[in-house]
């Protein structure tokens, strides 16, 4: 049920040329059939393998904002693990 709300929210927010676009690219036509291959296998009830050949086409499709993902949580404050055992205001004149 989410994969199939995940389509409708992208098609809202991109629109539907855009997201045929999107997904018809040579170079993401093997995520998009993981990803569609996945859905189909969770509706015929191999859950687990419909979610990891579908885990497979996220990567493939959207691999590429990982990064951007990961520098944009990165800078949100709280999100980055703390150093333990060191000070942030510790005297550097020690």
């Amino acid at each position: 049920m989410g994969n199939i709300l995940f389509l409708i929210g992208l098609l809202i927010i991109i629109g539907l040329q855009k997201t045929f676009v999107f997904f018809a690219r040579p170079q993401k036509l093997k995520g998009t059939a993981a990803f569609v291959t996945g859905i189909v296998l969770i509706l015929f009830k191999w859950a687990f393998v419909g979610f990891v050949v579908e885990l497979y086409g996220i990567f493939v499709l959207f691999g590429s904002f990982f990064g951007t993902i990961a520098g944009f949580a990165g800078s949100v404050p709280g999100t980055r693990y703390p150093e333990y055992g060191r000070r942030p205001y510790a005297d550097e004149n020690l």
